[in-house]
């Protein structure tokens, strides 16, 4: 369902994809610097960096959110973009398969993970119907598409690498491991709205 001329040209609804998708960029940004940083191997990929991914994320979800609050405002994007950085860190051995067998890979589905995501304008939807009911968080609808991004982008990733990999066995159940402890998270993010948002 496409959002209607009516939703998007009111200055309330407007204004609040645009704070959720320049947030999801900027989202966007701290995960491939985190990807970035472990293939330098300067932080790499383990339980610990699993547990912090999902602290921060929990730390985030815990924080009602305050549309008035400068201060928290910004608590809450910097938990955000940390956790980001982490979900890059981690996306470690799959970067590293994938450019054993293709340094291509990468770009590809990255392009092909945005072309996706711009083509797809339930989240928008959804977004728009959050906002109508009084759900101004755009820290949080950012959350959203993100672990839906993060999660197009594995799985098109791990089938790329799992049909790439012609001679050498592959251990799939790790990538299948891998990818459902991001879908994991996706379930955890509907928990914010059980707590109050201020406004």
């Amino acid at each position: 369902m496409i959002p209607s001329r009516g939703d998007i040209s009111s200055p309330i609804i407007r204004n609040h994809l645009k704070n959720v998708y320049a947030t999801f960029t900027l989202t966007t940004i701290f995960a491939a610097m985190g990807g970035y940083i472990s293939l330098l191997k300067v932080i790499r990929e383990g339980i610990i960096s699993y547990i912090i991914h999902f602290s921060l994320l929990l730390w985030l979800i815990m924080i009602p959110h305050y549309s008035n609050n400068m201060k928290n405002q910004l608590t809450r994007l910097a938990l955000l973009n940390a956790a980001a950085f982490f979900s890059g860190i981690n996306l470690e051995s799959i970067l590293d398969k994938s450019i054993s067998i293709d340094p291509a890979l990468i770009p590809q589905v990255f392009l092909s993970t945005s072309i996706i995501f711009i083509s797809f304008s339930l989240s928008t939807q959804n977004i728009i119907k959050k906002v109508k009911k009084g759900d101004k968080d755009y820290i949080t609808h950012s959350v959203d598409l993100f672990l839906d991004f993060i999660l197009i982008f594995k799985k098109l990733l791990i089938i790329l690498i799992i049909k790439g990999d012609k001679r050498k066995k592959i251990n799939k159940y790790v990538f299948q491991f891998l990818f459902y402890m991001e879908k994991l998270l996706s379930y955890l993010v509907p928990m914010t709205h059980q707590f109050p948002h201020k406004v």
